[in-house]
């Protein structure tokens, strides 16, 4: 048993729940290390399962042996498999993450499963704040990987290439440096729209023009350490 999985089991036996339901991607991640896509998983102390779809049953059962893996799609919904299994191991009580499941999630869940609906807020959250020792070297090696790809990065900033060039090449680099999850796209910006936290990146070409001190070849190679970086140690956990 995962450590992730061991301390979700302690809260449940803590609490006196039965079982957890685990909706949001990252949680389910997180808790299971499952990397596919359309999966949900429910928790008891004895029992786990991966709720998903045909398209990735496969994939689920191989990377995670130790899950039922379930495909949701024969009884309609998510809501009406998980009553199926609610009902399969006399559960009474069920806990949900209420800040990721809709409103309609829950008020079916609580029409359908017979059951007690728990909601709980920043659980696996609480969990994530602790860091275990594969979880750090996970982070330093995202590190590494942002590192070793803006270094090669830094060669193609000049004149005349866009945004969109470079943050094509920086998550190419990436992925050839070992990064297994892009999250969302990298932010590669130049001149003043280095300013921009959350910018998306143009076709905007480089110039070469004075601000002060700084060159625009500076100002793009400094927000590139920055948010590559940040996308390095967002790798996959």
């Amino acid at each position: 048993m995962k450590r992730s999985e061991e301390r979700l089991v302690s809260y449940l036996e803590k609490e006196k729940i039965d079982a957890f339901y685990v909706h949001h991607p990252v949680h389910v991640r997180y808790i299971c290390k499952y990397s596919g896509g359309d999966a949900y998983l429910l928790i008891l102390p004895q029992k786990f399962y991966l709720v998903t779809d045909p398209r990735c049953l496969e994939h689920a059962q191989d990377e995670c042996p130790e899950y039922e893996c379930i495909d949701w799609r024969p009884y309609g919904s998510i809501e009406s498999c998980l009553t199926f299994l609610v009902e399969k191991e006399r559960i009474h009580s069920m806990a949900v993450e209420e800040e990721h499941i809709s409103c309609g999630m829950y008020e079916t869940l609580q029409k359908q499963c017979g059951c007690t609906i728990v909601p709980t807020r920043n659980v696996i959250e609480d969990f994530q704040e602790v860091k275990e020792e594969e979880e750090i070297s996970c982070i330093r090696i995202a590190a590494e990987i942002a590192q070793r790809a803006l270094e090669k990065l830094y060669a193609s900033v000049r004149p005349g290439v866009t945004e969109k060039e470079l943050e094509a090449k920086l998550t190419m680099y990436m992925a050839i440096e070992g990064a297994d999850v892009k999250a969302g796209f990298n932010t590669v910006l130049s001149g003043r729209r280095t300013t921009f936290n959350y910018g998306v990146p143009t076709m905007k070409a480089v110039e070469i023009r004075r601000f002060g001190l700084d060159s625009d070849r500076m100002q793009i190679s400094w927000i590139l350490g920055r948010s590559g970086k940040n996308c390095g140690c967002r790798k996959g956990k």
